[in-house]
C-alpha cells in the first residue's frame, strides 16, 4: 500500500535531485500496477467464491467458504478505499462506490453494474477521489456531505438497505458534484435556468441548521447541478441543445434567472469556463458533440432566450475535454458502454452529435468522463 509518508519522501528526492525523477516514477508506476493487478486478482477470486456460495448453500463447506469471502472482500475494501471511483446515489439518499479497477473488469466481462431498480432511482453519477469534497443538494434545496471512503463498494447491483443521506417527508436528492478543494464560491443551476451564488464558509450553517441552501420555485425547478462559482463564465446547457454563457460575476445575490426555456425543455447541467477551451456534449443515444467554447456567444449578464447548438432532444450533460479521457456511459440495463471522444470531429456551428457508441435499444440514464487514461 502507498502511504501518503512515501508520497512526501518521493517528492523531496525529486527536488533535491531531478535527474532521480524518472527512476521515482517508474517506482510508483510498477508499484501501482502491481496494486491493480493484485486489487484485479481478489476481486475475480471474490466473484468466484461468491458463485461457488451460491451453489454450495447446502454443503457442510459452505460456512468456511463465506468467512473466505469475507475475508477477501475486508482486503478487497481495504485496496479499494483510496482508488479513484464512480460514485452513485439514488434518489432516497443511498450511495455506493465502484472503483475505476471493478469498472474496467464490468466493462471486460460485459457485466452490468446496477439492476434495473436500482437503476430507475439513479439520480447522481459522479468521478470521485479519496480526498475530494462531495456535496450533494435535495430537491428541496438542502445540502449534504459525503466522504467517499465511507461509501460502501458496490458488488451486488443494488443499494444498501440505509441511506447516507437524511431526508425528509417528500425530499429527494437531487443532485452532487465532487472536487478536489472546495471553491470559495459554489454555483447553484436549477432545472428551470435560475442560477445562485453562495459562499462555502457558509456551508457549515446550512448544514447544521438544515435550512435550504436554494428554494425552488416549484418541484419543477429543483437543482440540476452544483459547480465552481469562483471564476470566469458559466456555460449552461438544456436537453433539448440549447446554451446560454455570461459572467459569474453577473449572478446576482438573490438568485437570477439565466435563460428561457420552451415549457417542456429543462437545463440538464452547467459548466465553469477560467478559460476557453474544448467541451464534450452527450446525448442518451449515444452520441458526443465535441466544441470549443469560443463559439458560444458570451452575453454581458444572465438571461433572455437561450441560443441552440446541437441538434438533439436527449442531452445527458456536458464535460471539460482531454485529450486521454473517456466518456462512461450507464444504460437503463444497468451496463456501461464507453467510448473517446478524443476521436469525434470538432464542431463550430449548429449540428448532430456524432454517434460513437449504439444505444439506441437501451438509452443511457447517466454519463461521466473519465480524464487521463484512468481507465488505462
Amino acid at each position: 500500500m502507498i502511504r501518503h509518508s512515501d508520497i512526501l519522501w518521493w517528492v523531496q528526492e525529486a527536488r533535491k535531485d531531478p535527474a532521480s525523477a524518472p527512476k521515482i516514477v517508474e517506482t510508483l508506476a510498477e508499484r501501482l500496477v502491481e496494486l491493480d493487478a493484485q486489487n484485479e486478482s481478489l476481486r475475480d477470486e471474490l466473484i468466484r467464491l461468491r458463485a461457488g456460495a451460491a451453489e454450495a448453500a447446502a454443503t457442510p463447506d459452505t460456512t468456511m467458504l463465506q468467512r473466505r469471502v469475507e475475508t477477501l472482500q475486508t482486503l478487497l475494501d481495504q485496496q479499494s478505499v483510496t482508488e479513484t471511483a464512480l460514485l452513485m446515489i439514488s434518489d432516497r439518499g443511498q450511495a455506493v462506490r465502484m472503483p475505476l479497477s471493478q469498472v474496467r473488469l464490468r466493462l471486460r466481462n460485459r457485466e452490468p453494474a446496477l439492476d434495473r431498480d436500482a437503476v430507475l432511482s439513479l439520480r447522481c453519477l459522479l468521478l470521485a477521489r479519496a480526498r475530494d469534497e462531495i456535496l450533494v443538494l435535495t430537491n428541496q434545496g438542502r445540502a449534504a456531505c459525503l466522504q467517499l471512503p465511507a461509501i460502501p463498494v458496490l458488488l451486488e447491483g443494488t443499494w444498501p438497505d440505509e441511506p447516507h443521506i437524511p431526508l425528509e417527508a417528500g425530499e429527494q436528492v437531487a443532485t452532487a458534484a465532487a472536487l478536489g478543494e472546495a471553491p470559495r464560491f459554489w454555483t447553484v443551476i436549477t432545472r428551470r435556468g435560475t442560477v445562485r451564488q453562495f459562499l462555502h464558509i457558509q456551508l457549515r450553517r446550512f448544514l447544521q441548521e438544515r435550512t435550504p441552501i436554494v428554494r425552488p420555485a416549484s418541484r419543477a425547478d429543483e437543482p440540476v447541478a452544483v459547480v465552481s462559482g469562483d471564476r470566469g463564465d458559466l456555460l449552461l446547457i438544456s436537453r433539448w441543445g440549447r446554451a446560454v454563457r455570461f459572467p459569474q460575476r453577473a449572478i446576482e445575490s438573490q438568485g437570477t434567472l439565466a435563460l428561457e426555456l420552451d415549457r417542456d425543455d429543462a437545463v440538464v447541467g452547467g459548466l465553469p469556463l477560467v478559460e476557453d477551451s474544448e467541451i464534450i456534449v452527450a446525448t442518451a443515444s449515444g452520441a458526443v458533440l465535441r466544441r470549443d467554447t469560443t463559439t458560444f456567444t458570451r452575453q454581458t449578464k444572465p438571461g433572455g432566450s437561450a441560443k441552440p447548438f446541437l441538434q438533439a432532444l436527449d442531452v445527458l450533460g456536458i464535460y471539460p475535454a482531454a485529450s486521454r479521457g473517456q466518456l462512461v456511459f450507464l444504460t437503463y440495463a444497468g451496463t456501461f458502454a464507453i467510448a473517446a471522444p478524443a476521436e469525434v470531429p470538432v464542431q463550430t456551428r449548429f449540428a448532430r452529435a456524432t454517434p460513437v457508441v449504439d444505444l439506441a435499444a437501451n438509452p443511457a440514464v447517466a454519463a461521466v468522463f473519465v480524464p487521463g487514461g484512468l481507465l488505462g
